[in-house]
């Protein structure tokens, strides 16, 4: 029997009286609702359950049920991710999300180095062909597919830069005829390392700027699929 099981069970006993069962409130349970209604409360009410949007996952988690179902929030994923990339999600996401590993690409970004998939307990991050996937091989594993925003960027929009297509390891940012970067869906398996290293944000950051101008957005995977 669980600790919490003989604590309830132990609450349901000091409350029994001439024969009659009856389950006392006591101040902790009383407290938790509170936390949980207070918080449900703070994001958005009962929809705050679920995520606002879609959660951008460590490589082998594209399953989301899968994902969700195996989680134990034990953040062993973020410990074992080498550049940093892998954070976690906020209970603004959602509550069911909260505290489930995420991609953030301002931190770092993915070289499918596998290291996450392998520290997870429960396989909530399934493993993958490593060889292949640093290869290139999206159908090896495919974290998501970045997005160019023509209106920010600045090789669009007013200068030259070019990074993110120079610092591409998989070629997947081109140049179109006029020498502008847009995006190979074909190639690209969603690394982060064009997000990560877009300066955008950080030279428009004084006018209100609060994106890159290129970001990865995630795939999923039908069930039981890695990618």
């Amino acid at each position: 029997m669980s600790p919490h099981e003989d604590e309830r069970r132990g609450r349901f006993s000091a409350s029994s009286g001439n024969g009659g069962l009856r389950a006392s409130i006591t101040r902790r349970s009383f407290l938790a609702a509170a936390g949980v209604s207070a918080s449900l409360l703070a994001v958005g009410g009962v929809g705050a359950l679920t995520a606002h949007g879609e959660m951008l996952r460590p490589p082998g988690g594209q399953d989301e049920r899968a994902l969700l179902a195996g989680c134990t929030h034990c953040g062993r994923c973020v410990s074992a991710c080498r550049t940093k990339a892998i954070g976690v999600a906020s209970i603004s996401d959602g509550l069911l999300e909260a505290r489930t590993p995420v991609m953030r690409y301002s931190l770092g970004f993915c070289d499918f180095c596998g290291d996450c998939a392998e520290a997870c307990p429960t396989g909530a991050l399934r493993a993958f062909d490593v060889e292949a996937a640093q290869a290139g091989d999206v159908s090896a594993c495919c974290v998501g597919k970045a997005k160019l925003d023509r209106a920010t960027c600045l090789a669009w929009t007013s200068s030259s830069c070019n990074l993110c297509h120079e610092e591409c390891p998989y070629d997947a940012i081109a140049l179109n005829a006029d020498g502008m970067p847009i995006v190979d869906e074909a190639l690209c398996n969603g690394c982060g390392v064009c997000e990560y290293v877009c300066p955008v944000l950080s030279l428009r950051s004084y006018i209100g700027g609060t994106a890159r101008a290129i970001a990865v957005e995630p795939v999923r995977a039908k069930e039981g699929e890695v990618s």
